[in-house]
């Protein structure tokens, strides 16, 4: 509603100067419709001089020698007139255009004030509308209150019914619980009668069982039997005497015919067992003294092996950096050598001593060369590859490396993959990768001499 007001509003602002443009429009078309009549009587005129010429130049034709210069004259005019005569049309062509222009913004200007007219009507429609609407939601608002108050008091009803319901069935789940109560007791009672009732069938069971292994009759014959003559001795003695044959006989237990067999087989699998069990324990005694044997050999290898290679490594670390120190360690966490880690410590020249994984990247480098070429002065190999070792050297420590190289030679055939130039220089035989065309690699070997 608020919208339509602000656009019913700048519609009433717009609309006095849409009329004012409109009467502005009307007044330039009336201009220029006169302007068009004045044009008009003008061309009225010449036209009549025209003819007054051509009926000058008709009536003087004998004396068309000395007249012949006012007749160019006249034509000068004529053509003049002609000029002015097709301006003026050019002219009022343009106007009629700016005629038909004006006539088309006035048709514009008259379909939006049709519009703007049309939508003035529906936003009244529409305010009426929503004026409409609000009435109605007030009898819906009053509805609704209405309605609502009907429902609180319908809850409050229904509250006072459901506590009265709450009351019964408190009442009824109070008779329910005594019910169950007695229904417990009840069946308590049925269950401890059906245990009494089990325990004389299985006694009753129990006593045919026992005629019937015993005294080989059954139950009812027993019953039916005449009682035992009477020999003085009470029932209790019986019962005494019974139980004492009884335990004799179970005393002597099953007679088993196969004993004698079954003793021999058993004496001889316990012989076998035993045999089998004193070699196992020889074996193992005898596994235990290698293991043991191995180890102690192994554990003086490994001290002698790690004090050469220490030495190595003392040797060409000193080699590789010119001076400095460095060392293996073990781990002392573990008392066993064969069992504990092995620790690398180095310290260049002018340094402290740290491990080295606090080096730089040519340090540690030259570490582990040092460490590579004393495993091999320990125990040398056929060859050895190394692939862009040198790549984190500068050119002095190069030198000292490739110095160091040629110490192996004699024992170690070594390839170096590289593109520093000194270690190229210090080779035996080269062998360069070119690729003179596109995709197609060519070896270059070259033989130092």
């Amino acid at each position: 509603m608020q919208q339509g007001r602000e656009e019913l509003d700048r519609i009433d602002r717009a609309l006095p100067l849409l009329v004012g443009e409109q009467a502005r429009l009307q007044r330039d078309i009336a201009s220029c419709v006169a302007g068009m009549a004045g044009r008009a009587m003008d061309l009225e005129v010449l036209e009549a001089e025209r003819r007054t010429s051509e009926e000058s130049i008709a009536a003087r034709s004998a004396e068309l020698a000395r007249l012949r210069a006012d007749l160019e004259l006249a034509r000068r005019a004529s053509a003049e007139t002609r000029a002015a005569l097709a301006a003026a049309e050019q002219r009022h062509t343009s106007l009629l255009r700016e005629r038909d222009g004006l006539d088309e913004a006035i048709r514009d200007l008259a379909s939006s004030m049709a519009r703007r007219t049309r939508e003035r009507d529906e936003w009244t429609a529409r305010i009426a509308q929503i004026g409409e609407q609000d009435g109605g939601l007030e009898q819906q608002r009053q509805a609704a209150l209405n309605a609502r108050a009907e429902a609180a008091a319908r809850d409050e009803a229904a509250h006072a019914g459901l506590a009265y319901e709450r009351s019964l069935l408190h009442a009824r789940e109070q008779a329910v619980k005594q019910g169950r109560v007695a229904q417990v007791a009840l069946r308590e009672r049925h269950q401890q009668h059906e245990l009494h009732r089990a325990r004389i069938d299985a006694d009753l069971e129990h006593m045919g069982r026992t005629c019937r292994d015993e005294l080989a009759t059954s139950i009812e014959a027993l019953r039916a039997s005449p009682p035992p003559p009477d020999d003085g001795s009470g029932l209790q003695e019986r019962e005494s005497e019974v139980q004492r044959i009884r335990a004799d006989i179970d005393a002597i237990g099953p007679v088993n015919l196969m004993a004698v067999e079954q003793q021999k087989d058993l004496e001889e699998r316990f012989s076998f067992l035993t045999a089998q069990k004193n070699d196992l324990e020889q074996a193992i005694a005898s596994l235990r003294e290698t293991i043991r044997t191995i180890n102690r050999e192994a554990r003086e290898r490994f001290r002698s092996a790690f004090e050469a290679i220490q030495e190595h490594f003392q040797e060409s670390f000193r080699t590789l950096f010119g001076g400095g120190r460095a060392e293996l360690r073990l781990s002392e966490e573990d008392e066993d050598v064969l069992e504990a880690g092995i620790e690398v410590a180095a310290q260049p020249p002018g340094k402290r001593l740290q491990k080295i994984g606090l080096l730089s990247g040519g340090e540690k480098a030259l570490t582990a060369v040092a460490l590579l070429v004393s495993l091999f002065r320990y125990r040398p190999s056929p060859f050895c590859i190394l692939d862009e070792v040198d790549a984190p050297l500068d050119e002095a420590n190069v030198e000292r490396f490739t110095r160091l190289l040629q110490e192996l030679r004699s024992d170690t055939q070594l390839i170096l993959i590289t593109h520093n130039r000194k270690s190229m220089e210090a080779a035996d035989l080269l062998y360069g990768v070119t690729m003179e065309e596109p995709g197609v690699s060519k070896i270059l070997p070259l033989r130092f001499e």
